[in-house]
């Protein structure tokens, strides 16, 4: 069997309302609604 993910990310306007309780209750983290390039160049300062 696969080995679930530690994280999802669903970009900008990507949806991932509708399943963001179900993988929460999975335990995997969700992130909706955010750009890895705004959110990387943020952490790089």
């Amino acid at each position: 069997m696969p080995t679930p993910p530690k994280a999802v990310w669903f970009q900008l306007n990507a949806g991932g309302e509708e399943v963001e309780g179900k993988l929460r209750d999975h335990g995997i983290e969700v992130f909706l609604n955010s750009c890895i390039k705004v959110v990387h160049s943020l952490c790089r300062g």
